[in-house]
């Protein structure tokens, strides 16, 4: 019969989808005994498990290159809040190299509708600087202990402001005060590699680690999923 001569060809491309189905399937296989995972766990800032698949060697690489920690003394409610608040912003916050980063612009309009509640502040009056309350009080800690952390870190800052009269909580000239559309904290990644920000409040501080992003650029990542997890209770 005619069809019988037809035979072979009908049945090639069947066996060369089944042959490349094997193949494909073979060399997946293969392919994940040279896969490594590698597992990172942020330590500092909304808890994450970073997956990275790289062709057997962790891609991630940050290094600290500056930290700073003050005591927090004022534990009242509203000025701890305040202080939670503007760290959920800066917490995680990367900076590319030459950029400037501003305080105000990242964490924003201090208002009762983000959260923000009345607490102390130093305000400079007629008669010389005396305390007083204002929405976001507390804030200014936030921005000294990361000034201090800048400064530790060797980065250039643009602008700074000192408080009217000396804080607790940092020694003098050491302090940056803040207050949206005055008062600003700024400063260039000065580095050749992004920068991060690591916040941690606890109950007795507050701190903030600057980490530089090291990682090699002919490390080549495949697969980088991000699984967030809840926050952790200590860090806010």
């Amino acid at each position: 019969m005619k069809w019988k001569r037809y035979l072979p060809i009908i049945l090639l491309p069947v066996f060369l989808v089944s042959c490349t189905g094997f193949e494909i399937e073979k060399s997946v296989e293969e392919d994940k005994e040279d896969v490594d995972f590698d597992i990172a766990i942020e330590e500092y800032g909304n808890p994450s498990i970073t997956i990275e698949i790289t062709g057997g060697i962790a891609a991630k690489e940050e290094v600290e290159i500056g930290s700073f920690e003050t005591p927090l003394l004022d534990k009242s409610e509203s000025r701890v809040n305040n202080i939670k608040l503007a760290a959920r912003k800066l917490d995680g916050y990367k900076i590319k190299p030459g950029k400037e980063f501003s305080f105000n612009r990242v964490v924003g309009k201090r208002t009762m509708e983000k959260g923000y509640k009345v607490a102390p502040i130093i305000i400079l009056s007629p008669e010389g600087p005396k305390g007083s309350e204002d929405i976001g009080g507390g804030v200014c800690q936030l921005s000294s202990t990361l000034y201090s952390a800048v400064n530790k870190a060797g980065l250039k800052v643009t602008e700074r402001h000192p408080h009217s009269k000396k804080v607790p909580y940092i020694d003098e000239g050491y302090d940056a005060t803040v207050d949206f559309g005055r008062y600003d904290l700024k400063f260039v990644n000065t580095r050749s590699n992004p920068i991060k920000l690591n916040v941690i409040i606890n109950n007795d501080s507050v701190s903030v680690k600057i980490l530089e992003d090291k990682t090699k650029e002919n490390r080549k990542t495949k697969n980088a999923p991000l699984f967030q997890r809840g926050a952790s209770s200590d860090i806010y």
